[in-house]
């Protein structure tokens, strides 16, 4: 942050007084300063120190000449002296300064020369200042209570005298305060006094008399100094309430018409808090409903507009209406609401009343009905008569009045016709209204009247209902019936009531029976005699009237009894049943459908008088009834017992077939018979009959009762057991006891008898088993010829192939139509079955194939052995041992399928040994190993030959190692920018670094001499070239269980865990096979031929060894191949095809290559096999399941092995696996 620099020059004091000078400078706390000390060189010469004062203490000292800067005492870390010499202005900078920097301080110059006008002493006056720390308002309630640090006061009413007391303290000196509201300034009391930690504070106390003019004020106490250039303040915001100034209504300004809407508005302006409205009624005093709405003004004073809304009527006329006005302030003062009014002036359309209510006269007479009225204005223009709402044609004959000047109405001559209610319509300026009452005219005449029936619908006789007739009048005046005459099919039935009358007057006999209602006739108990028409007539004060239209009572009774008859009378299971109910009496109205029941269970799908039951079930034989039914209900049922019977069927007939084991203790074969009536059976054995004393059987008998689930009737189940106790031998026989037996019922009243037969055969389980071969040898890779497997069994036997408790085939034969290898030798079993048992027999099947090889070195009993193991079929073997060419004699012991040479200390040279197995099928291909030394030698060196020997080997280690390191450097430095760039990633491991290059200089092939190009003749001497220095080898990358990659040599011993391997490859040199297969290969050493032969070769299989061993195993590989030139990649993958050998794994998955590229100049475009011998428990990486195919797979009791074709593009790259 920058450092903020003021000087503040108040007074300046130059004085006369020799070389001293004097000046005040005034500074503001925490701000940095400067003092200023004038040097002046250019008058004055160079000087010698600088030396500050604060009163007598020094504080600080300069010197250029000593390049010296030295702070002390307070100022120690906060100061120093800013000096330019091409200037005279220089000062003593203090930074942070405080109050405690306050003094006189002093700056003496001691000059190296004395000379005049040269202010060697300078005092300043320092004086620091502060700014207010705070500035705060309280508010001293009436009670003498202060309340502190306030920012709003209020709500108070106007008039209120308010105290405010406004505090400043932390500045020097004490500033100024002042009471502002805005921008006008305010009065106030200022003084100083000390708090309680004793430091002084300013204080002003302003006392005000609120007005409206405070509304919405925010005063302000500022606190201010003269040196500052802005103000310290704080505000308090005053809250002032006031009373309304002014209450005013806007209204209709002339009268208004009845049922209109009035809006009256009362205005009440210049409140704070809002004004609270009131309307008063002054005809009932009563408050009025009113919706408020309120304003805020820009001088925080409220605006309420009070909306009072009625409607209007007559009574509204002349009424009066008062709108008050208060709010708090008011009420706190006890001051009367304001208030100002409004006078309604109303219009009305005219009230009208009719007299007399009720006018009652005979026809022919004279009738007056007045009109009167009260409306605003009085003056009517128009007058309307109605009748029974219809308009009066005025004027008429008929009619008098009913004008504007006489509005009542006089009608003439009435007739029935001017019976009804009548209304009075008056119309003035304002509108028309009709009179709210009526007048009702009722002039008399004879009833015209008509019959009505309760209930008017038909009823059931069953339910015995009573029936009502009412006589009603039509027309008619009076309408109330003193007489009705009743007539049943226009015959007088019965005069109510039944009193004396007179005919021209009623008079009325003191009798019970005219205490009665003539108009209603009660029919009780009704049944079908009461059909028929009926009519009334009726009379009234005005005499009798004509006869009523005639109503028929319809009463509904239900059908009679049925007759219910079945067809035909005898019932049979499964035949066709008719049932046929007949009805004469068909009920009102007729029957209309049939209920049949079934055992009092009502069958849905039968409603006609016909029931035909197709077939006849056992469900059927029940109690069938019927009845008809109309919708006066059902009428009363008939009822018939059915009986059903069942000529002889079988229920469970003897099948075509029935087999017994030839030694089965218990024999039986059943028949079910249904009959009813029951019926009997009996057994024929070859058409004779069975007797119920044999004793070769017995026969059981059993009667079945009907079951309804099965609908089966009455039925006999019939065992015929046979007695194997008095069977020869307690067995039968399996020729002379098969035979035809037969179940043969007895007929009944309904049907003959039936019959059922079986064959009875005698079974027993597969035996005397046989097959066409019992041992068949075949070479691997060929087809074995067809085995066939035959038994005898009843029921016929079915077959199937089993190997190794698998299910290889189906059926008599077996037939193996893919070629053979060497994991189907086995025994091949034929299995003959049937439901008795099953038998069994093996064939043999020899899967023949020539030897298969490889070598191993041990050191035995201090000698060195070279150990060749075979796997051949057949198993008796012999070994041959080469070295370059040679067979060797001597040294070799071979037994069983293994061969060992022992090699001559003395005389066994060093070099490539090989070994290659005959068996009758074939000769293997060579297996090959290198020997490079016998540790056998040295145990027969003295003890100090020993250590000569020793002595010596480490001193050419030690030259070795010397010589590959200088080689090894000079070679880094020429080829550093030819090296291409290894990779890092994946697990692959640096071979540049120097760890692992160490590592690769200690492989066995490092340092080993370069082979001879192969020369323009085929050489039997020579080796195809490798582009590794030890010819075709390879070192192993290997994933331990961490997911890191290490790295072993060819020559390291097998560790005690099975670690996958790489077994280095050697190419033996050419050797005469006598019996190779291929007579090409005899000749052929050239690489262009192999390619020309389009066949890939087959390196031979490598065979694990967990054994600890001393050397690692190599093994033998065929010529390389030369990788055309259309192959792109570096780096071919071939899985091995194996169409000599076929051997099969299901286990074994090949690893994906890596790459590696080394500095070692070899000849380009060479090729190489590596050969990947992963261990049977080594967790190998997962391919595609298209590379796991048939031929693809390896014998599991093999190493999975898999190879690499390693083609070398250029000089200097090595290719690892």
């Amino acid at each position: 942050m920058d450092t903020r620099i003021i000087i503040l020059l108040t007074t300046i004091l130059i004085g006369s007084f020799g070389d001293t000078t004097h000046e005040n400078i005034v500074g503001l706390e925490g701000d940095d300063i400067i003092l200023p000390c004038r040097v002046d060189i250019s008058n004055c010469g160079d000087f010698h120190t600088v030396k500050w004062y604060k009163e007598s203490k020094r504080v600080f000292v300069f010197s250029d000449l000593a390049n010296l800067m030295k702070p002390e005492g307070p100022l120690i870390d906060r100061s120093e002296f800013q000096f330019n010499a091409s200037s005279s202005h220089s000062g003593l900078l203090i930074k942070a300064v405080s109050r405690n920097d306050e003094g006189l301080y002093r700056c003496e110059i001691t000059y190296l020369e004395v000379r005049d006008n040269c202010d060697v002493v300078q005092s300043i006056n320092l004086t620091t200042i502060s700014f207010p720390d705070y500035v705060t308002i309280s508010y001293e309630e009436e009670e003498g209570y202060e309340v502190e640090n306030v920012t709003s006061i209020g709500p108070l009413s106007e008039g209120t005298a308010v105290s405010l007391i406004c505090r400043s303290g932390g500045g020097r000196p004490l500033p100024a305060l002042g009471w502002w509201n805005g921008t006008k300034r305010l009065g106030g009391d200022l003084s100083a006094t000390v708090d309680q930690r004793g430091n002084e504070i300013a204080v002003s106390r302003l006392e005000v008399a609120l007005s409206r003019d405070d509304l919405g004020a925010e005063w302000e106490c500022r606190a201010e100094t003269q040196l500052m250039d802005f103000s310290v303040s704080a505000h308090v915001k005053v809250d002032v309430h006031v009373r309304p100034v002014s209450v005013s209504i806007e209204g209709p300004d002339g009268p208004v018409i009845e049922g209109s809407l009035v809006n009256i508005l009362c205005l009440i302006k210049g409140a704070r808090p809002a004004a609270t409205v009131r309307w008063e009624n002054n005809t009932d005093d009563v408050v009025m409903p009113h919706q408020d709405s309120e304003y805020q003004s820009t001088d925080k004073t409220y605006e309420t507009r009070s909306h009072l809304s009625l409607k209007v009527n007559k009574e509204d006329n002349g009424r009066v209406l008062t709108c008050e006005a208060t709010n708090q302030v008011m009420l706190d003062k006890g001051e009367a609401p304001i208030k100002t009014s409004v006078t309604l002036q109303v219009h009305y359309a005219p009230t009208v009343h009719v007299t007399p209510d009720n006018i009652t006269v005979n026809e022919s007479m004279d009738f007056l009905i007045f009109c009167s009225h009260d409306s605003n204005p009085l003056t009517l223009i128009d007058v309307n008569w109605y009748k029974d709402g219809e308009k009066v044609q005025i004027p008429s004959d008929r009619y008098e009045g009913g004008t504007e000047d006489q509005p009542s109405l006089l009608v003439k001559k009435a007739t029935r016709h001017d019976t009804g209610s009548y209304k009075c319509q008056l119309t003035n300026s304002v509108g028309t209204s009709e009179s709210e009452d009526e007048a009702f005219v009722t002039v008399q005449y004879p009833p015209d009247v008509e019959l009505k029936m309760e209930p008017t619908e038909a009823v059931i006789e069953a339910e015995r209902p009573n029936i009502t007739l009412t006589c009603e009048i039509i027309s008619g005046e009076p309408s109330m019936l003193v007489g009705v005459r009743w007539y049943l099919d226009g015959d007088l039935l019965k005069e109510l009531p039944e009193c004396n009358l007179n005919d021209t007057s009623y008079v009325y006999v003191d009798e019970d029976f005219c205490d009665i209602d003539p108009s209603k006739l009660l029919l009780e108990n009704v049944g079908r005699s009461f059909q028929g028409n009926y009519s009334c007539e009726g009379m009234t004060s005005a005499g009798w009237g004509p006869r009523s239209e005639e109503e028929e009572l319809v009463i509904h009774y239900s059908p009679g009894k049925p007759t219910l008859l079945s067809f035909p009378p005898v019932v049979v299971k499964d035949s066709d049943l008719t049932l046929t109910c007949i009805v004469e009496d068909l009920g009102r109205p007729p029957a209309f459908q049939y209920q049949w029941l079934q055992n009092g269970h009502l069958i849905h799908d039968i409603s006609s008088a016909n029931w035909t039951i197709s077939p006849v079930t056992l469900k059927n034989e029940a109690n069938i009834s019927c009845y008809a039914v109309n919708l006066a209900g059902p009428g009363e049922p008939d009822v018939i017992e059915i009986d059903v019977l069942a000529p002889p069927a079988f229920i469970d007939r003897l099948p075509p077939y029935q087999g017994a084991l030839l030694n089965s203790s218990e024999t039986s074969v059943s028949c079910r018979v249904e009959c009813a009536p029951m019926c009997e059976i009996i057994w024929f054995k070859d058409g004779v009959l069975i007797e119920d004393d044999s004793p070769l059987y017995q026969i059981e008998t059993r009667f079945l009762p009907p079951d309804p689930q099965s609908n089966d009737l009455d039925s006999i189940l019939s065992i015929l057991h046979w007695n194997m106790t008095h069977w020869p031998g307690g067995r039968l026989d399996r020729f002379h006891d098969n035979s035809n037996y037969t179940c043969t019922s007895t007929g009944n009243s309904v049907g003959q008898g039936v019959s059922s037969t079986t064959h009875f055969r005698v079974e027993y389980p597969p035996e005397n088993i046989t097959i066409s071969k019992y041992h068949v040898e075949i070479l691997e890779g060929g087809i074995p010829e067809k085995l066939r497997c035959q038994a005898k069994a009843y029921p016929e036997a079915t077959y199937f192939w089993t190997f190794q408790n698998e299910t290889v085939a189906t059926g008599e034969i077996l037939f193996l139509d893919y070629p053979m290898s060497r994991d189907r030798t086995g025994d091949y079993s034929c299995i003959a079955q049937n439901r008795h048992g099953n038998a069994s027999v093996s064939s043999f099947i020899n899967v023949l194939f020539k030897p298969e090889c490889a070598i191993t070195q041990r050191e035995i009993e201090s000698q060195t052995r070279l150990i060749c193991d075979v796997t051949a079929n057949p198993r008796d073997v012999s070994f041959t041992w080469l070295f370059q060419n040679t067979t060797l004699h001597e040294g070799v012991t071979s037994r069983g399928l293994q061969s060992v040479f022992t090699l001559d200390h003395g005389v066994s040279p060093l070099g490539t040994y090989s070994c290659y197995a005959k068996n009758d099928i074939g000769t293997s291909i060579p297996c090959e190993i290198d020997v490079t030394g016998m540790s056998g030698l040295m145990e027969k060196i003295s003890d100090e030959n020993t250590l000569i020997l020793i002595a010596i080997v480490v001193a050419a280690v030690i030259m070795v190692v010397l010589v590959i390191l200088m080689i090894f450097c000079i070679c880094a430095k020429r080829n550093s920018s030819d090296k291409l760039p290894l990779g890092t990633g994946n697990g692959n491991v640096d071979v540049g670094s120097a760890e692992h290059r160490s590592f690769y200089e200690n492989l066995p092939f490092h340092g080993m001499a370069q082979p001879p190009n192969k020369s323009e003749e085929c050489a039997s001497s020579s080796r195809p070239p490798s582009q590794l220095s030890s010819g075709y080898g390879s070192t192993l990358s290997n994933f331990d269980s961490r997911g890191t990659t290490s790295f072993w040599s060819l020559r390291q011993k097998a560790k005690k865990k099975d670690l996958a391997k790489f077994r280095s490859l050697r190419v033996s040199k050419p050797i005469d096979f006598a019996e190779t297969p291929n007579e090409e290969a005899k000749s052929m050493c050239d690489l262009d031929q192999i390619i020309e032969l389009n066949e890939a070769p087959v390196p031979a299989p490598r065979i694990s060894t967990l054994k600890r061993q001393k050397t690692n195993a190599y093994q033998n590989i065929p010529l390389p191949v030369k990788i055309k030139a259309e192959l792109s990649p570096e780096i071919q993958y071939i899985p091995q095809q194996t169409p000599q050998s076929n051997l099969i794994s299901s286990t074994s998955t090949p690893f994906i290559p890596y790459t590696r590229v080394y500095q070692n100049p070899q000849r380009a475009d060479s090729v190489v096999y590596a050969d990947l011998a992963m261990s049977k428990r080594t967790q190998v990486a997962t391919l595609p399941a298209s590379y796991m195919t048939t031929q693809h797979r390896f014998d599991p009791r093999l190493d999975p092995t898999q190879y690499a074709v390693i083609r070398f593009p250029g000089m200097g790259h090595e290719v690892q696996v």
